[in-house]
């Protein structure tokens, strides 16, 4: 097998705008983050939290998820983590993974943002294998119960929600059961610390003014997701 077909699942779950495009992905071994833990655990400090994002009660599944997004990256891990459900220790730790991968791909997008104009955030989360404000809105939206999926225009997996409390979250259980055969915690935790040390990094760079434009910054963040996950078309063996 090549480095590419070795690699496991990849969740992306944020883009939300920002993200919850691929739930099936491969990964291999990059650079961690500069950041230590207890940095990525903080509030982003220097963006201004929007104060209405927080989901309440009775909004529905792509409000919860509208709502989520806007609370990142001013929110933090705390934040980012409160958009998942889970019943145990092993879902902690995906969830866990999977915020740090929401938290990388929202200031990402908020150093574009800044330096760039709105205009250069959409086309920077497709580069980066995440989806959109606009995908969200034209997503379908089925609701069984308690349980729930948003399903993408394209060629996507659902993402799946359950209702606790009245509140919507993304329901760590449902997402690991379209994870591959084979796959371990650890694996998939290695594959998500992966992408947020690209998208963290990426970020950074921005901030300071490493790109002359938006075109550098997307041909460099479709480039490191490519090292990371191989082709997006591309299926494990």
């Amino acid at each position: 097998m090549s480095a590419v077909e070795k690699r496991w699942p990849f969740f992306p779950i944020r883009g939300m705008v920002a993200g919850f495009a691929l739930v099936l992905g491969l990964t291999t071994v990059v650079a961690r983050a500069t950041h230590t833990k207890e940095e990525t655990d903080q509030p982003d400090t220097d963006i201004p939290a929007n104060v209405t994002a927080a989901p309440a009660a009775n909004m529905s599944p792509k409000a919860t998820l509208r709502a989520f997004d806007a609370a990142l990256p001013a929110g933090g891990m705390k934040a980012a983590e409160a958009a998942y459900y889970c019943t145990n220790d092993k879902e902690r730790r995906i969830a866990h993974v999977l915020a740090e991968v929401d938290l990388a791909t929202a200031r990402l997008e908020h150093n574009t943002r800044a330096a760039f104009g709105a205009a250069a955030v959409d086309a920077l989360l497709h580069a980066a294998r995440n989806v959109t404000l606009g995908d969200l809105q034209e997503a379908d939206e089925k609701i069984d119960g308690d349980q729930a999926r948003i399903i993408w225009k394209a060629k996507l997996p659902a993402v799946p929600l359950i209702r606790v409390d009245g509140e919507w979250k993304v329901s760590i259980a449902a997402l690991l059961k379209d994870v591959e055969p084979g796959a371990t915690i650890e694996q998939i935790e290695l594959t998500e610390r992966d992408v947020a040390a690209e998208l963290q990094k990426t970020a950074d760079e921005v901030k300071i003014g490493k790109y002359a434009n938006a075109t550098l910054l997307q041909r460099a963040v479709s480039q490191r997701m490519y090292r990371v996950l191989g082709d997006e078309d591309e299926k494990s063996q």
